[in-house]
């Protein structure tokens, strides 16, 4: 091989160097090129995790990209619309945006089973409520009639901190404290460690009960049209998130409802009441 061969494959291979070294630098550090803004913008991240497990995660509609628990990185800054799919449970989609040098959340997202009540005592046995309780550590709530509210104190400072235009109100003590306020139409978050007051929902049909499950994201609620017909009433999960639109999901319909309240692991909600014109205890799987 003769010296300016082996010049020019010298050069070859440097200039090659030269150019591909950068690149592949920036592809490792995360770095892509966006068709949409025509140049190369640094990615961002999404993390999903789900109860249960093991959902398939879609992105833009694409076919199944991955499975829950999942971190999916070198996502092009946008808006991204998610789709969680499980056989056998209630989809869940949302329209998310990722962000330069940023990871996006979507943590215990809630899949709720698809399920049917199922008779469990055709004996008119209500299931056992607990009363709304009062306090929860250093924080306590009652109904001011004059006020028409509910109130929250703070024993420990001996400071009233907040009012929520409610009649009543329950707490959720895991995973996160959180107490769920409500009247006939509007159901209200306060959360005492970061004292913020959210308005969760407001709806056309009458709030009857707040059923608190152990799943950070998500509350059941029990809605009734006025009307006195069959399906009357409504048990629909409702996710807490309130980015983008709030996933809900109507798990059963009842001709009417008495009680309804969790069984010890958060997994059946049982429910007195008349299911296709049948009266009994039942049992929802969530």
């Amino acid at each position: 091989m003769s010296l300016i061969v082996r010049r020019v494959i010298f050069y070859l291979l440097f200039f090659t160097f030269i150019i591909l070294a950068p690149i592949v630098v920036a592809y490792t550090a995360g770095y892509r090129w966006s068709s949409t803004q025509r140049k190369i913008v640094k990615t961002g991240a999404l993390s999903i995790t789900t109860i249960p497990t093991e959902a398939a995660v879609m992105l833009n509609d694409q076919t199944n990209l991955t499975y829950t628990p999942s971190l999916i990185t070198n996502l092009l800054p946008g808006s991204y619309a998610i789709k969680i799919t499980k056989s056998g449970y209630q989809p869940w989609g949302k329209n998310l945006t990722i962000a330069e040098e940023k990871t996006t959340f979507a943590h215990n997202v809630s899949l709720f089973k698809i399920s049917k009540p199922e008779l469990f005592s055709s004996i008119e046995n209500s299931p056992a409520v607990p009363e709304t309780p009062e306090s929860l550590g250093d924080f306590k709530v009652w109904y001011d009639r004059n006020l028409k509210k509910i109130v929250i104190n703070n024993n420990k400072i001996q400071q009233r901190i907040a009012e929520l235009t409610a009649q009543n109100a329950r707490w959720r003590k895991d995973p996160v404290p959180l107490l769920f306020a409500y009247g006939p139409h509007e159901l209200w978050q306060y959360n005492p460690q970061s004292q913020n007051t959210a308005l969760i929902t407001r709806l056309a049909e009458d709030i009857n009960f707040v059923i608190p499950i152990p799943r950070e994201e998500t509350i059941l609620m029990i809605i009734s049209s006025g009307l006195a017909s069959p399906n009357r009433y409504t048990i629909r999960a409702l996710e807490l998130d309130l980015r983008d639109h709030q996933n809900s999901w109507d798990l059963a319909k009842f001709d009417d409802i008495k009680k309804a309240t969790l069984n010890e692991d958060g997994k059946i909600l049982e429910v007195d009441g008349i299911y296709q014109g049948k009266s009994g205890l039942w049992q929802l799987q969530l």
